[in-house]
């Protein structure tokens, strides 16, 4: 019992130790959460703020609060706003909550988020309480949130998705009438890739500041810009300056673009290419969507014309595509399929006739079993990513059938391959083709490749040349294919190593009835034979033809007057044939 008096008082005391726990704990919880609190005695009009409120108004703890006083913080608007809050909650509307801007005594904006009720006695309202939170953080987040989604960081434009978003809304506004003209520019850096992959990204990204600085500049006035991604940029133009939009603006930003580029000790020299949509007032456009693909197209057909051009969509671009299109399922199924084969036609030593190798030409079996030339299917040749893949299919079938040939003790002397762009790629088909040719143990005099000035003119062309140097050092013979119809083949036979000339059939159809063609054919074989080169004549169809080029001593030929593209059991055939005396125009 004697102890009990002692317990009683440490039970008094510990209800006073918990509250001033409670109110540290609340007012660290306050602090954490930049909350404050005011209150309004509707009986006195006086006021009373908890620290949070000094803190977010930035006033010393000395400031005499006042209803008025609090007021002059928020603009006009945000008073009125606060006015609803204040009404509902005295109304008994429970809880209302709102978001408003207001400005320290320091000058600093800040946004807060107010949340106010009202305690009654009976009827009588007794105080208001008001719960003010600093959300100047959460909205600075939700600011940079929404920049991030709707900009692109590196450019400051608009990004795809507000791109595709403004073009429904002007494209509907055609639809409707309330726009006279809209036009859509979509613009592609070219050979862009090439400045990453040497100088890297830093400077591919310092290059892009700048294109974009040169299109903001001429295309101000314009409805929106867009970095879509990489190095395309879109624009949506509306009004009369679409509707001459080739002089306004797309001619002056690719003079621009056309404007060296600085960085450091380096100077970029770039291009773009444009594609151009269009719509007038009133105009149909079944899909806000349709402008995009047809720029798009038009795009294409831009880079396709030779780049650092414009184009603006025409019906007859769907129409590519759509063959595109179908060119390139077609190819796709015959790579899956196995339906891609190669035919050979002998090349012929016009001394003898003899047929001294073959070149490989690749063929499409159809679903239908008729076998189609590249014609039918020549954009899928044109597409760089399928030509690899096929030029992969005829590397391998070519060697594969070079192996077999030699295992059987066939003399067909040299295979001539056809090489697209797309394999030079990666810098290393050089070493690839040599790889494998060792695997089936085949000597290089047994492989030739042939390239056109395309593949010279290509976006790899720096990587030809060294593989050229290198197949030819260890003996695989370089020929120079369709010779005679490019723009700077004396520059190539000068920069590159090539053993053989091939010149075009275009220079020798009708060339007994055509004098020039024949001059060009006889400079052409001069050039060739001064420069020690052997001269291979494509497409000798007749007599007359093969006499003609004969004169010119050129050494040798293709052509259907000796023989057709053959599979390769029926190459075999007729170059027994042709030993056995029975061949016809060709002889063993």
């Amino acid at each position: 019992m004697g102890d009990m008096p002692e317990s009683k008082s440490e039970g008094m005391m510990q209800p006073v130790a918990t509250r001033d726990h409670q109110d540290r704990y609340l007012a660290h919880v306050s602090k954490l959460a930049k909350i404050g609190v005011w209150e309004f005695d509707f009986a006195t009009t006086g006021v009373e703020w908890s620290d949070g409120i000094y803190d977010m108004l930035d006033v010393d703890f000395d400031f005499v609060p006042t209803l008025g006083r609090m007021l002059e913080f928020y603009s006009e608007v945000a008073r009125k706003k606060l006015k609803r809050l204040f009404d509902k909650a005295l109304a008994g509307e429970g809880t209302s909550e709102i978001e408003v801007a207001l400005r320290t005594a320091r000058g600093k904006a800040r946004w807060v988020r107010l949340r106010s009720y009202v305690e009654f006695c009976g009827d009588a309202p007794v105080r208001r309480i008001v719960v003010q939170q600093d959300i100047t953080e959460q909205k600075e987040t939700d600011s940079l949130s929404h920049y991030l989604a709707a900009c692109d960081v590196l450019t400051g434009f608009a990004n795809r998705q507000i791109f595709l978003e403004r073009l429904a809304v002007e494209a509907n506004a055609i639809v409707s009438g309330t726009s006279s003209h809209l036009a859509v520019l979509l613009i592609d850096i070219d050979d862009f890739k090439t400045i990453n992959d040497t100088h890297g990204h830093q400077a591919g990204d310092d290059c892009l500041k700048t294109v974009a600085q040169r299109i903001q500049k001429i295309s101000s006035n314009a409805a929106l810009i867009s970095r879509l991604g990489g190095d395309e940029f879109g624009i949506i133009v509306t009004g009369a300056l679409a509707g001459d939009i080739i002089n306004s603006m797309a001619n002056p930003i690719l003079k621009a673009l056309r404007v060296p580029i600085r960085w450091r000790k380096q100077s970029f020299q770039i291009s773009g290419s444009i594609g151009v949509a269009r719509r007038s007032c009133g105009g149909q456009v079944e899909d806000p969507y349709d402008l995009q693909r047809e720029a798009d197209l038009a795009l294409y057909a831009a880079k396709a014309a030779g780049r650092n051009a414009h184009r603006e969509y025409d019906v007859s671009m769907l129409c590519a595509a759509q063959l595109r299109f179908d060119s390139l399922r077609l190819i796709q199924n015959a790579i899956k399929e196995r339906r891609l084969e190669l035919l050979y036609q002998p090349k012929v030593r016009l001394s003898d006739h003899r047929i001294c190798g073959v070149e490989a030409l690749i063929r499409c079996r159809g679903e239908d079993g008729r076998l189609l030339t590249p014609g039918d299917f020549r954009p899928a040749l044109d597409d760089f990513e399928m030509s690899y893949r096929v030029g992969e299919v005829v590397m391998g079938s070519a060697l594969r059938q070079a192996a077999r040939w030699r295992a059987e003790g066939f003399n067909f002397g040299h295979i001539a391959i056809n090489l697209s762009a797309s394999q030079f790629r990666d810098g290393t088909f050089a070493n690839d083709l040599l790889h494998h040719m060792a695997k089936l143990d085949l000597p290089p005099s047994v492989i030739e490749v042939e390239i056109t000035e395309g593949v010279l003119l290509s976006r790899q062309s720096d990587k030809v040349g060294p593989a050229l140097a290198r197949l030819r050092e260890k003996g695989v013979r370089i020929a120079f294919d369709d010779f005679g119809t490019g723009f700077a083949s004396l520059t190539h036979l000068r920069e590159f190593a090539v053993d053989c000339l091939k010149i075009d059939r275009s220079f020798i159809r009708n060339i007994d009835q055509m004098p020039e063609n024949k001059a060009i054919v006889q400079a052409m074989a001069m050039l060739g034979q001064n420069l020690g080169m052997d001269i291979v004549v494509e497409g000798i169809e007749t007599e007359a033809e093969l006499d003609i080029v004969k004169s010119f001593h050129c050494q040798f030929a293709q052509g259907y007057y000796f023989a057709r593209p053959l599979p390769a059991a029926d190459v075999q055939r007729l170059m027994k044939k042709a030993a056995s005396g029975q061949a016809g125009r060709l002889q063993a």
